[in-house]
């Protein structure tokens, strides 16, 4: 698998001094018992490639894993008896046994591309410049992801997305099955309490309606499936206690599935845009939430910033992200003028996202009663 590095993009004085501050409010939020543990521009080949990008995007195969651990001198004394290999991924098993709300997965990973070689390599073929690299830095505010994916001392996932790949039947293996329609649910539980679905997940709340983030099917060829363009709600905890759903436009999803335990198992690719309407009501509602009596921790990052008017704290968050590399007209992308001189009908208000989801196999109880 790649692994990525922190961004590198707060490098003007000023996002610098906004970075180091938020940072330090990181640190800050770490003491805290209530709170959760805590690309350099492209050339202008790359920007200009990126108005013929192809629709279609791939996420990389999960990376095989490494049958060759020996790596000290043959005098070296034996400290410890020699792991079994990891057994091989297989690709063409069949399904086990399902419920009514499987096959599922839950997300193991997520990750945004460091940069827009990094978004390149992933396969993020989208309109702008930085190839879905843009958000990389509000991930970093987080303190990193990776934490609130993994069970909790209650055996809680603080941060758990749910794949439900509809279409794919018990025994049947990835050749016998025609399409699948991909929904993506939050989720609550964990291992040990049990998985179940948030009743968020679904319109108005309601489990009867369909869920929030829903494609229509799309052929399922040697595991492979691509969908076509819909709103995705990715929920985020952005901003360190102060989770939310951030609407990812125009999204496809690439995945390369496999049965894996009681559900399926893989990665999947998230390719699309985020609104600077959508930015705004981002950060507006991290100023609510910061203005109230049970505001988070990182609050404290922002200081008496957070006081200010919407109109001037909008441009302080805005330089956390790499800037906006794309356009949005009724929700479909095209190529944009980043220049800040550019006429209002080509200007850039969207920032291309991407991420890549690692997925493993789980069985989902139902919906959570509240």
């Amino acid at each position: 698998m790649t692994h990525l590095h922190p961004p590198r993009r707060c490098t003007s004085p000023r996002r610098r001094l906004a970075c180091a501050a938020l940072l330090l409010g990181l640190l800050a939020a770490c003491g805290d018992d209530d709170a959760p543990p805590g690309p350099p521009p492209p050339d202008e080949a790359d920007a200009a490639a990126q108005e013929d990008a192809p629709a279609d995007v791939s996420p990389a195969p999960p990376d095989a894993a490494d049958a060759d651990a020996s790596s000290t001198p043959d005098a070296a004394p034996d400290v410890a008896p020699d792991a079994p290999p990891e057994p091989p991924i297989d690709w063409e098993a069949p399904l086990a046994a399902q419920g009514p709300w499987g096959p599922a997965a839950r997300v193991t990973r997520l990750r945004f591309p460091d940069d827009a070689a990094e978004g390149r390599q992933l396969g993020c073929q989208l309109f702008g410049a930085n190839l879905g690299a843009g958000l990389g830095n509000l991930a970093l505010l987080a303190g990193g992801l990776d934490v609130y994916l993994r069970p909790d001392g209650s055996g809680q996932i603080p941060l758990l997305l749910i794949l439900q790949a509809l279409g794919w039947e018990a025994e049947a293996r990835p050749a016998d099955v025609e399409a699948l329609s991909l929904r993506f649910f939050d989720g609550l539980g964990g291992p040990d309490p049990g998985y179940t679905l948030a009743r968020a997940s679904f319109e108005e709340d309601d489990p009867t309606r369909p869920p929030r983030t829903a494609y229509p099917p799309a052929p399922l060829e040697e595991g492979w499936v691509e969908t076509a363009p819909r709103r995705f709600l990715l929920r985020l905890p952005l901003f360190g206690a102060l989770v939310l759903r951030l609407p990812v436009e125009a999204a496809r999803v690439t995945a390369h599935l496999r049965a894996d335990g009681p559900g399926v198992g893989g990665s999947a690719l998230v390719a699309g845009y985020v609104s600077r309407d959508a930015v705004i009501d981002l950060i507006l509602s991290v100023q609510e939430a910061c203005l109230s009596p049970a505001r988070p921790a990182i609050c404290a990052a922002f200081g008496n910033a957070i006081q200010q008017p919407a109109e001037e704290l909008i441009p302080l968050i805005e330089g956390f992200h790499y800037g906006y590399d794309a356009r949005l007209v009724d929700g479909h992308p095209y190529p944009c003028d980043p220049r800040p001189e550019a006429d209002p009908e080509e200007a850039c208000n969207a920032v291309s996202a991407c991420v890549l989801l690692d997925l493993a196999g789980i069985a989902v109880d139902g919906v959570a009663s509240e």
